[in-house]
């Protein structure tokens, strides 16, 4: 059976949410970055959950440029978003995590 997308006329079916996609798409980022961050010499136990951070930033930033288009994000140049984007994704990073 096809998949519902590919069917056509299913109506039943729904395709996967594009929540759902960009869940998956930000998985697939954080463990990607996961090794790099924990070759940064962080705690293992905080590498995921920085890598996840640092995913999210950057495919929220995708999202918004890429895909919604938001004009004042689609207008910034690439100087500006290291300037908007450098500093949370270094605390990411670097920072100690906050006390819970």
């Amino acid at each position: 059976m096809p998949a519902p997308e590919q069917s056509g006329g299913d109506r039943g079916a729904r395709p996967p949410s594009p929540t759902w996609r960009q869940q998956l798409r930000c998985s697939r980022s954080s463990a990607q970055l996961e090794p790099v961050v924990a070759a940064a010499g962080h705690d293992p136990g905080s590498a995921a959950l920085r890598s996840g951070l640092v995913a999210r930033q950057i495919l929220g930033l995708a999202l918004c440029h890429d895909i919604l288009r938001l004009p004042p994000v689609v207008a910034l140049e690439p100087e500006a978003v290291v300037r908007w984007l450098g500093p949370v994704i270094q605390t990411y990073l670097a920072d100690p995590p906050p006390l819970s």
